[in-house]
């Protein structure tokens, strides 16, 4: 069952908490957490949309291994 779950909302109202409590739960079950990332208005290393696509493939390829080839081909 693949899912990308997507948390948003406005400062203080608990998507950091959730999503820990989400990532415990995939590590006590044995669920593959394949990757994360949170923007931060800020910061320029955080608010930027062209990072979110590279950070994931990054995470991707370092979960699923057999995934890298084909990542690593698109670069």
């Amino acid at each position: 069952n693949d899912a990308i779950i997507w948390l948003y909302g406005p400062a203080g109202a608990g998507k950091s908490a959730i999503a820990q409590t989400f990532a415990e739960a995939c590590a006590r079950n044995g669920t593959l957490l394949v990757g994360s990332f949170f923007f931060w208005r800020t910061d320029t290393s955080r608010n930027n949309p062209q990072m979110l696509f590279t950070t994931i493939a990054y995470q991707m390829a370092m979960s699923i291994p057999e995934l890298r080839p084909k990542i690593n081909a698109m670069v």
